[in-house]
């Protein structure tokens, strides 16, 4: 397991820093990103080494031309609930669900 610095530059720049991580790992890749590093994989240049996936972890995974400020403003108040994960929140229940692939 390698963990990658995220330098907090801005997103083009922190995916770059990964890219450039990326590349020098021999085999495939599996990115794991929380947050805001879930925005930070999502643009991480697919040609830079054998990624295999990604891993969302409480993190934002953005579609081409969204922004982790976009997401945020859709989704208000969209944190971990309080409550029981079986009785998910309002704004949970309003999440989209993206078909697997």
């Amino acid at each position: 397991m390698v963990a990658a610095a995220n330098p907090r530059r801005g997103l083009a720049a922190d995916a770059a820093t990964v890219s450039d991580l990326v590349s020098t790992v021999d085999g495939p890749v599996v990115l794991a990103g929380h947050s805001y590093g879930g925005a930070v994989i999502s643009d991480v240049d697919a040609d830079a080494g054998d990624l295999a996936g990604l891993v969302y972890v409480a993190g934002f995974a953005p579609e081409p031309g969204e922004s982790t400020f976009s997401l945020a403003r859709m989704f208000p108040g969209s944190t971990a609930p309080s409550r029981s994960p079986a009785r998910p929140t309002r704004s949970a229940s309003r999440i989209p669900r993206r078909p697997r692939t």
